[in-house]
């Protein structure tokens, strides 16, 4: 299961199917044991509810490891740092978390980028959406002073779009501790550790490296 809007981690490739930093990273693991990925692009505020119905076996989505979330489900283990970045005009950059006071800031709903933002005291206001390029374009219409996201999301979206590049940037940012695991239903110890197996083998061989390298990514 995957927010498919979502780049560079998961997105379409405009001929049916979908590319990206989780969608090569889950191929070479599904490969590693002797299966086979099947994508299932989902709404990212149904996402967790779809793995516990029983929609597909993991949730492949650039999801942040959280204590809310361990609650309900396990992850594997971690497989990218957590660092949200702010995004704002070139021209009106906002550097900190702190500077989000007094500002409309544009997130994806229910994403860590929403709760740390939820956390800054005087935001003027906090307009949520269903995906992160729609929350773009917002601020490119001006309704939105900034938006705040996971860090490879946003720099791939500035890169890849020519009316964003000269007028966007990556201008701050907020560490964060949740980094990136893959979902799985707490019953289903037998698949999390058997991705986490392959996991470390893909790392020994190289093959986790050069999808970092591919999509220009930082590992951990």
């Amino acid at each position: 299961g995957s927010d498919t809007a979502f780049p560079p981690m998961e997105f379409s490739d405009e001929e049916g199917g979908y590319m990206g930093f989780d969608v090569d990273l889950c191929t070479a693991l599904a490969h590693k044991m002797g299966l086979k990925l099947a994508v299932i692009s989902t709404a990212w505020d149904g996402i967790i509810p779809g793995l516990l119905g029983d929609r597909y076996d993991i949730i492949m989505s650039a999801m942040s490891i959280t204590e809310e979330r361990l609650e309900q489900i396990n992850f594997t283990d971690a497989y990218l740092p957590g660092i949200l970045a702010i995004s704002a005009p070139v021209e009106a950059p906002v550097t900190s978390a702190e500077e989000l006071a007094g500002k409309i800031v544009g997130v994806q709903v229910d994403t860590t980028g929403q709760f740390a933002v939820e956390e800054v005291q005087g935001v003027k206001e906090i307009k949520k959406y269903a995906t992160i390029l729609e929350a773009f374009m917002d601020m490119d219409a001006g309704r939105v002073e900034c938006v705040v996201n996971d860090e490879p999301v946003n720099a791939y979206v500035i890169a890849t779009n020519k009316s964003y590049t000269e007028k966007y940037a990556n201008t701050g940012g907020i560490v964060t501790d949740n980094s990136y695991g893959y979902a799985i239903k707490k019953e289903n110890t037998a698949l999390m550790d058997a991705m986490n197996a392959a996991m470390k083998e893909l790392r020994a061989e190289g093959v986790y490296q050069k999808i970092l390298d591919k999509w220009g990514l930082t590992g951990n």
